[in-house]
């Protein structure tokens, strides 16, 4: 006799059998992504025919975590620290949040806490998320101050057609905008901070942190800014990078791509930035070219 049996596994694929022997594997079947999907057999012969379903909850391991936090935060003012698994989960992960000296973590089922930091100073903020066998996390460090002024970066759209998005990337635009700053302007190193945005079009931030006397004393402080400002003026960079790419290159060095962009908004017009007794105003134009091997 024989029998036609038709499996439908719930994710738009669909198959047929005639005449199947048992076999000790089974009927395996492949699924491309995560969900709950509903796998219904239809069983027919001459006697008659039969069906029955199931459910099948199919997950799938993290492959990257990403942590997102605040470059700077304010001193006793809450924040939001989220984490960001690839690919997205329907089913419950468990988040373990090491907060600075904390010699234990905090356990959560959800992606984002908050956080009160109550001391200036650098704090170092890890997740972890549990996967199969493994622990994947990601770590940032967060510049607590009392307070702190920022400008928003933008840049040319040309910048974005050759931005990869990748860490390493932004690392090294950064370093290329700190570098400029520092060599128009009279501010320690460890006072200015820049950070990057993930994703396009290409975004940063400029910190500038005060100093230890500043945060010590910040009724001058507030004085100061009211009094002094810096202006800083980028009309030309020219950045290096020395992530490959494969549409360009030089007999030389093909692994090479060299960007030309004119972030005439790199910085734009800084106001009201810290000065200790002095007033410095003057536009800068610079040139950069930053090695790919330095």
């Amino acid at each position: 006799m024989r029998t036609h049996i038709q499996l439908d596994f719930g994710d738009g694929t669909a198959v047929s059998y005639s005449n199947l022997t048992w076999a000790e594997e089974g009927i395996k079947h492949v699924y491309r992504n995560a969900g709950i999907f509903r796998v219904t057999a239809l069983a027919e012969n001459e006697m008659g025919a039969d069906s029955t379903s199931l459910y099948l909850h199919v997950t799938c391991a993290v492959e990257h975590v990403q942590l997102l936090a605040p470059f700077v935060a304010i001193q006793n003012k809450e924040v939001n620290l989220t984490a960001v698994v690839w690919p997205s989960h329907s089913r419950t992960l468990t988040y373990f949040w090491w907060l600075g000296n904390r010699s234990e973590p905090i356990i959560t089922l959800d992606g984002s806490i908050s956080h009160t930091f109550t001391r200036e100073g650098r704090h170092t903020v890890t997740v972890q998320v549990s996967s199969a066998n493994s622990i994947l996390q990601d770590t940032k460090t967060i510049a607590v101050q009392e307070f702190f002024k920022s400008l928003l970066l933008s840049f040319s759209p040309n910048l974005d057609e050759v931005n990869p998005d990748l860490p390493e990337w932004r690392q090294d635009v950064g370093r290329v905008i700190k570098k400029a700053l520092l060599q128009v302007a009279d501010i320690p190193e460890r006072q200015l901070l820049v950070a990057v945005f993930p994703g396009v079009p290409t975004a940063a931030e400029l910190f500038l942190l005060p100093s230890k006397n500043q945060s010590e004393s910040r009724k001058k402080s507030e004085e100061e800014l009211e009094q002094h400002h810096v202006t800083f003026v980028i009309l030309l960079a020219h950045l290096t990078s020395s992530l490959p790419d494969s549409h360009a290159g030089s007999p030389t060095n093909p692994g090479t791509r060299k960007t030309f962009f004119t972030p005439e908004k790199v910085c734009g017009a800084w106001e009201q930035c810290w000065g200790k007794g002095q007033r410095l105003q003057r536009a800068a134009s610079q040139r950069f070219h930053r090695d790919a091997g330095g």
